[in-house]
């Protein structure tokens, strides 16, 4: 872009700010001559001195912009290391949760199997038990000549609950 396709607002401050420029140089070149002059008749101990003050100035400064940094690094990562150990402590209660459900649905499958096969038992011994009692129907009435006989039932058997009565 060229000067002239700019506004006019802003050309006009352009200009303002070089008038304004000149003037402070103009008004302020005495100064500036007189400061270099007494610069140059300094003696060379006050130099060093005024040299060292300004050295010791800017590595004071330096230190303490370190330092602030250094404790804003140290509690960034103390406030890093809290949520990590939130985190692991998240991570390690979730497995344990994790893990007591699978020992409870282990235990409940485990129990489901031994009341299935305990029923498939009970349900095989219907037989049984008609013919049971069928005999001792034919036993009160003394057809087989018997009046006494043995009521024996089919044992029923459950691993799981043997298993856990030897623990």
């Amino acid at each position: 872009m060229k000067p002239a396709d700019y506004p006019f607002s802003v050309r006009a401050l352009l200009v303002a700010t070089l008038v304004l420029f000149v003037i402070n140089v103009f008004f302020f070149s005495g100064p500036l001559s007189a400061f270099f002059a007494w610069a140059n008749s300094i003696t060379p101990g006050l130099a060093t001195l005024i040299g060292s003050l300004i050295g010791l100035s800017v590595i004071g400064w330096q230190t303490r912009r370190g330092f602030k940094n250094l404790i804003a690094s140290q509690e960034h990562r103390a406030e890093k290391e809290r949520e990590a150990r939130a985190d692991q402590a998240r991570i390690e209660r979730d497995a344990s949760n994790e893990q007591s459900e699978r020992e409870k649905k282990a235990l409940a499958a485990a129990l489901a199997g031994e009341l299935y096969s305990l029923w498939r038992q009970v349900r095989n011994t219907r037989a049984w038990h008609v013919v049971n009692t069928a005999l001792l129907k034919e036993m009160e009435r003394g057809v087989s000549g018997l009046k006494k006989g043995l009521w024996a039932y089919p044992p029923f058997t459950c691993r799981f609950m043997r298993r856990m009565s030897r623990n």
